[in-house]
């Protein structure tokens, strides 16, 4: 995965051959291996020229030299800081190679990203979240933001792993909490799924969905579309659009969270609650949407409870009492999930909501890591 191409100079003089005419996929290969010949020396062995050819194929890519770290069977993250860093994330390993890649070619691969997915980001709007085709998460910050150059992280999507019964295999879970799962999603139990930054949240939940009923009508919320919930036929997938592109409006999490309620929606599914929008979340969990589920960061299960309360008082709309009562009656369930140092990502806690006595929520630990079933 080494860069041995030559110089940016001689990829765009490359790339002038192409323009204008409409290459198959044979006639690029042909003008590939061409040109790779005239420009090697006699001296360079075989192998260093298909290595060559195979670079100049990445770069004409929407993905440019990051194809063959997305395509490495493993990995699950990438982050590229500016023009000499990149490190990848396989397993529990973080490793290191050494870039030389201009600012110019970053850049002009980050627009390719971005535009894929109608966003933008600019020197006004240098920060933006954006996904791959394959529903891979990108996050980028551009300068001056970042002080040392372009920033991409980019979170792999794993189709594979949207089976609880996989999790369980990878360690995640045991066979009583995959077979307690999966009915908790049978029985439209509203759920929340907690933890920390890469903890396999998002994961999760694509697992979760895959257990809901193919006749149910469900409504995905998100961001940045990430969830895959190809077993559900009744499917409504919303995005919000957080940047005022081409002189449009802003649509916040909120605004589509209300705009579901009126799609008939059986479930609502938001990929993760960050603000103000958990009040509107608590109101569907509470009037009729039952088997609503959705992520937030936390450090416990508790915790998640709290952020939630914390994040619904934001909308202004309500008082502590009130927010209590409608996490009590609408959440069911929330699943604490941990990264542990071995790179597993496993449920640390798993808690019932059993209702609100007084403005204090109470609550039932049925799992922890370090003690195993409660009950």
């Amino acid at each position: 995965m080494q860069c041995v191409w030559t110089t940016d100079e001689d990829y765009k003089a490359f790339c002038a051959l192409l323009r204008g005419g409409e290459l198959s996929e044979d006639a690029v290969q042909m003008a590939l291996n061409q040109w790779v010949s005239l420009q090697a020396d006699e001296s360079v062995s075989l192998n260093i020229r298909n290595l060559q050819v195979q670079e100049l194929q990445h770069r004409l890519s929407a993905l440019d030299f990051l194809t063959p770290f997305l395509e490495e069977k493993g990995v699950s993250e990438l982050m590229i800081n500016g023009t000499t860093n990149l490190f990848i994330e396989k397993g529990s390993q973080r490793l290191s190679y050494p870039l030389s890649i201009s600012e110019e070619r970053i850049n002009a691969l980050i627009q390719r990203i971005v535009s894929s997915v109608n966003r933008v980001v600019n020197l006004k709007e240098p920060i933006v979240d954006a996904r791959l085709k394959d529903g891979s998460r990108v996050h980028i910050v551009l300068k001056p933001i970042a002080l040392n150059g372009p920033i991409i992280t980019i979170r792999k999507f794993k189709k594979e792993l949207n089976d609880i019964s996989i999790l369980e295999a990878k360690g995640c879970c045991d066979a009583r909490m995959t077979k307690f799962l999966k009915g908790l999603v049978h029985s439209k139990k509203s759920i929340f799924v907690s933890g920390s930054t890469s903890s396999g949240k998002t994961t999760m939940l694509n697992c979760l969905c895959k257990e809901i009923d193919v006749v149910d009508r469900v409504i995905t919320i998100e961001d940045s579309a990430e969830l895959c919930l190809e077993s559900v036929e009744n499917l409504v997938s919303l995005e919000t659009r957080t940047l005022k592109q081409q002189d449009l409006s802003q649509i916040s999490m909120t605004e589509l969270i209300r705009a579901s309620l009126r799609m008939r929606p059986d479930r609502i599914i938001v990929g993760e609650i960050r603000g103000a929008e958990a009040h509107d979340m608590l109101q569907a969990m509470n009037t009729g949407h039952e088997g609503s589920m959705s992520t937030g960061h936390a450090n416990s299960a508790r915790d998640m409870l709290q952020r939630i309360e914390t994040m619904a008082l934001a909308s202004g709309l309500t008082t502590t009492s009130a927010i209590r009562q409608q996490i009590a009656s609408g959440i069911h369930y929330v699943i604490h999930l941990e990264r542990q140092a071995d790179g597993v990502r496993r449920i640390a806690e798993l808690i019932r909501v059993c209702g609100c006595t007084g403005e204090e929520i109470v609550t039932e630990t049925l799992y922890n890591a370090s003690g195993g079933w409660v009950a």
